[in-house]
């Protein structure tokens, strides 16, 4: 009898829009196989289902034949979601819930409900915690969000400089007639001019004070443990990062917000990109992964990829997807395949990326495929903008992308009228140009 080897077959795994590897094999012509359990990374908002072999749906631990070359395809379910919802616990009003998958984080948001009479708001309470608005919770069930009173001060604290007493009266003119005239909510009442105090992530002292007519106040303002200020509001002017501020001689209400942010979202940024990358994350257009890196650096092709797909999130209302498909050999990072999913980035060629640091004039043309995505007009007709000096050293593929984000002020010259399309960007620059693109659009 003279014998020979059996056929043998390859089994692959295709994630069918996860993410990761998972090792094939070789099996012989008949031979069973038995299915791993999933080891791919779940598409967002969902969960591993089973297994789709030849069109049938299988289990981790069911025993196939192998008769071909087999494609093991995983299936994904929707994750669950849940229902956050408010209670005034006392107060009045109404605030909107919303509808969370499992295992997301929810950003608890500021109080919006009128509170009892003599009182102020304190905190929400989840689970029996205590939390403040912006803190972050992971939703695994049905959460109500339950708001916390507490009594409202008549006085400023007694380490401000507005003492105790003097408090105006309704006969503000001194003539011994009551002033009849109709206030405002939040202005002068019988107990004084309200100052509204807001922070996301730590102190305001004091907190929400009355003020008399004519007196002074001073605000101290603190983040929490690994938060820093980033920025105050005087009644909606920004006055940059403060740990105090003072009023002087008040003669009305006024509103106080001060900007926290999470500390070692960057290193070494500019002074003047601080207040710019504060504002950027509120709007969460700072990516993962540049959290944390000397933003005085130049900015690679990649990391702005990442960008760019937070730009077109942020104005499309949309989720990027990673591409099923990767074309390229030199690269399987995931913002550059939701980038190249988007068609924000083509590649150098069919086959590679080719990594490395951002020009302007790449910039220009992935910003503005970025917002072509969104839903946003990108259209300039050249002949009739004013020419860079540098226009001829300009790529053609560039040139409607560059003129277009010139036209609107986002990405602006580099003085004498040059563009320099071959220069570099920092990151804290590419960040201040994205969130020019969410401001203007």
């Amino acid at each position: 009898a003279e014998w020979e080897d059996l056929p043998t077959y390859a089994v692959t795994f295709d994630s069918n829009g996860g993410s990761g590897d998972m090792s094939g094999e070789i099996i012989y012509e008949g031979d069973e196989y038995t299915l791993p359990e999933n080891e791919f990374d779940a598409p967002e908002h969902k969960q591993f289902k089973c297994w789709s072999v030849g069109g049938e749906e299988k289990d981790p631990g069911d025993k196939i034949t192998i008769t071909s070359a087999t494609v093991v395809t995983a299936e994904w379910e929707d994750l669950p979601t849940y229902a956050v919802t408010f209670d005034s616990n006392g107060g009045s009003g109404d605030m909107s819930g919303d509808t969370i998958y499992e295992g997301d984080e929810y950003t608890l948001p500021e109080n919006e409900f009128d509170a009892p009479e003599h009182k102020q708001f304190k905190c929400w309470s989840v689970g029996g915690e205590e939390k403040d608005p912006g803190d972050k919770i992971t939703i695994t069930s049905a959460t109500v969000v339950t708001a916390e009173w507490e009594d409202e001060a008549t006085d400023v604290d007694p380490s401000g400089d507005v003492p105790s007493g003097d408090i105006p009266s309704d006969d503000e003119s001194g003539d011994g007639k009551k002033d009849d005239t109709p206030k405002s909510k939040g202005s002068a009442s019988s107990a004084g001019y309200r100052i509204t105090t807001k922070i996301t992530n730590g102190t305001i002292s004091p907190k929400n004070p009355l003020v008399s007519k004519g007196n002074n106040l001073k605000l101290a303002f603190s983040a929490k443990d690994g938060y820093e200020i980033y920025d105050v509001l005087i009644d909606g002017e920004s006055v940059g990062a403060l740990d105090s501020y003072s009023f002087e001689n008040v003669t009305k209400a006024h509103k106080v917000e001060v900007k926290t942010i999470e500390e070692g979202t960057w290193k070494n940024a500019d002074d003047w990109a601080k207040l710019e990358m504060g504002r950027a994350s509120e709007k969460d257009l700072i990516p993962e992964v540049i959290k944390g890196k000397d933003f005085s650096k130049s900015i690679s092709r990649a990391e702005f990829a990442a960008v760019a797909v937070k730009l077109y999130e942020a104005l499309s209302g949309k989720k990027a997807e990673v591409a099923r498909n990767n074309p390229f050999v030199d690269t399987n990072n995931e913002d550059v395949l939701k980038a190249y999913n988007l068609g924000i980035t083509l590649g150098v060629s069919e086959t590679e990326f080719r990594n490395g640091n951002i020009t302007r004039e790449q910039m220009a043309t992935m910003l503005t495929r970025a917002l072509s995505r969104a839903g946003i007009n990108t259209g300039i007709n050249l002949n009739s903008v004013q020419k860079f000096e540098d226009d001829s050293e300009m790529s053609d593929w560039g040139k409607q992308s560059v003129y277009f984000m010139a036209s609107k002020g986002i990405i602006k010259g580099v003085g004498d009228n040059n563009f320099s399309p071959l220069g570099n960007a920092k990151i804290e620059e590419a960040l201040a140009i994205v969130l020019r693109c969410v401001n203007e659009f």
